[in-house]
């Protein structure tokens, strides 16, 4: 588990745009690289574990300014992991290229350069320099349903394995829904439909109340 960029020390953040998502720049076709988290503007970012800092730089692909930390080698998840920040608010930077940084340390404040609507964190974690989906990996966003541990589902074309497990169980519990690991509107649909038989808020959001009721009691 890293140490959420956002979420932690007081301040919860939400991701606005997950892993995976489709996007129309820089081309269209190509999956949303990272997960987008958004908390008040003028929050700080923080390091997700201890690592080096490869770069300070302005993106010519609509990124704005970067931040890249290498963590090295972790055990479990792989080689070479990198964490990056975009859109980060120029000028706020307090690491520069070279700088060892802990844990939590500050490294610059969210921002909105580059091809960005609003504050925002586009943050990514790359292993061999490929993207891996960061949200399963962010301590801050995990929680405890019935001995196993999960983390908010979205309505934002949430893809991977906490999908799946969704999708497994309603399938378990009777609902027509494909078990694919893509929380689309299909999957969303079948959420709504037994968040509405089970009489809690129908918003798609697959959260702690939703889980608790989705996931059987095996124990």
């Amino acid at each position: 588990m890293f140490l959420s960029p956002t979420g932690s020390y007081g301040m919860r953040s939400w991701v606005s745009n997950a892993f995976g998502a489709p996007r129309n720049h820089p081309g269209p076709g190509r999956g949303h690289a990272g997960v987008d988290l958004t908390a008040p503007v003028g929050h700080q970012l923080r390091n997700i574990q201890d690592g080096t800092v490869k770069r300070i730089y302005h993106s010519p692909y609509g990124g704005g300014w970067v931040s890249e930390v290498s963590h090295g080698d972790v055990p479990v998840l792989g080689r070479d992991v990198v964490s990056r920040h975009m859109h980060c608010k120029e000028g706020s930077f307090v690491v520069e290229g070279g700088d060892d940084v802990f844990e939590g340390d500050i490294l610059c404040t969210q921002g909105a350069t580059g091809n960005a609507l609003d504050d925002h964190d586009h943050f990514e974690i790359r292993v061999s320099g490929q993207p891996v989906d960061p949200w399963p990996l962010l301590a801050d966003f995990q929680y405890s349903s019935h001995g196993l541990e999960v983390g908010t589902l979205y309505p934002y074309w949430s893809i991977g394995p906490m999908a799946r497990l969704c999708q497994s169980f309603l399938q378990y519990r009777g609902y027509d829904i494909a078990v694919d690991g893509v929380y689309g509107p299909g999957s969303q649909g079948a959420v709504k439909d037994f968040q509405r038989d089970q009489g809690l808020i129908v918003d798609a959001i697959v959260g702690p109340m939703t889980w608790d009721a989705l996931i059987p009691n095996l124990g």
